[in-house]
């Protein structure tokens, strides 16, 4: 079914050039893109493997080399299928950090500039959006070329200067991917950006991001707009409180960044942001690595509720129990003045509801 979306949106893209374009013109470019002669060709090739999908994933997920290449071995097109979520076979194993099957998956022709579901991320921006190093290692030494992007991701200073001419401007397509974002209207803002500053300031966010000191220092060389609202329409400072690197932060106050601003979501501080999407998400060694630099984090209340509230919003069982367990209050209101059992109740995440109701010393 994925490739059917596909050439949907390839006609779409089609259109903005040849007005004229038909579906079967979309459809002809898709199946050239994979490597055949026609959609009929294509769509043969892929039926005979799309029902071995779920397994093929699973044993991704689960880190089977065995079976993954005992499936490939049967079954070559898995490589170019979805899932129902739009991830492809690489973007799965790039979620999962698995650099020996992201390996695997590569040599049996993997397509590397595949994007995730409606999203701009090709498998190497979504693992470095993710944090997942060794798999986007296993990539580069594949031969997937980083753009500006990705190449923020990996903190690699290198590849960032040589998408800089000699006047220092960016070059053209510097960026193929980039974060995703959405405009008042619920609309995916189109990736990558549409001007040179903003593909600067959108790999200045993943740089901040990940954490990675010198990749930020060399981007704000580049006159960025340091309050870029990114993913979550949060800024780069936003994000580097979420991989918790207090020297990008300070480089980012210090380039005119603002430590007061607010994020449209969790209307938090950029403060406050980290651990708040690192609790909402239930990402148990973010919030540790924040709470061992600042236990104080762990009732910062300069959000739309404390780090608790957030766990206790999207349901996150563990991230719950370690909040408590390093002293986060349960009875704390938030904006509305809710409780986090309140909004356990209200979203019915009866797990959450059990904990919360227990008595602290249960």
């Amino acid at each position: 079914d994925w490739y059917r979306k596909a050439a949907k949106k390839k006609l779409d893209e089609l259109r903005r050039t040849i007005p004229a374009a038909k579906l079967a013109d979309a459809q002809l470019a898709i199946a050239r893109e994979h490597g055949f002669s026609s959609w009929r060709a294509l769509n043969k090739h892929m039926s005979s493997a799309s029902a071995h999908v779920p397994a093929f994933f699973d044993a991704i997920v689960a880190g089977d080399r065995a079976r993954v290449e005992q499936m490939l071995d049967q079954h070559p097109q898995l490589t170019l299928l979805k899932n129902d979520h739009g991830s492809t076979a690489l973007h799965v194993a790039a979620e999962n950090d698995d650099r020996a099957i992201t390996r695997i998956l590569l040599e049996r022709g993997a397509k590397v500039d595949d994007r995730f579901g409606d999203s701009g991320h090709s498998a190497l921006s979504w693992a470095l959006t993710v944090r997942s190093f060794h798999a986007a290692d296993a990539m580069v030494r594949g031969g997937v070329e980083p753009d500006l992007f990705c190449a923020a991701g990996l903190g690699d200073v290198i590849r960032i200067r040589s998408f800089f001419d000699e006047s220092g401007h960016l070059k053209d397509k510097a960026s193929k991917t980039g974060s995703s974002r959405f405009g008042s209207d619920g609309n995916r803002i189109p990736i990558p950006p549409a001007t040179k500053r903003e593909m600067i300031s959108d790999a200045l966010y993943l740089a901040s991001r990940n954490g990675m000191v010198e990749a930020v220092r060399e981007l704000l060389t580049h006159d960025p707009d340091v309050m870029f609202p990114a993913f979550l329409g949060a800024s780069p400072l936003h994000w580097s409180y979420f991989g918790y690197e207090p020297r990008v932060a300070a480089l980012l106050i210090a380039a005119g960044a603002n430590p007061a601003a607010r994020d449209p979501i969790y209307r938090c501080t950029p403060k406050a942001f980290g651990i708040c999407v690192a609790a909402s998400w239930g990402i148990q060694h973010l919030i540790e690595k924040q709470l061992d630099a600042d236990p104080s984090l762990a009732n910062i209340a300069q959000g739309r509720g404390t780090p608790l509230h957030e766990a206790a919003r999207a349901g996150q069982v563990r991230a719950v129990q370690l909040l408590l367990q390093r002293g986060a209050n349960r009875d704390a209101r938030d904006a509305d003045g809710l409780t986090p059992l309140n909004l356990a109740q209200r979203e019915k995440h009866n797990a959450v509801i059990a904990i919360l109701q227990a008595s602290p010393s249960s």
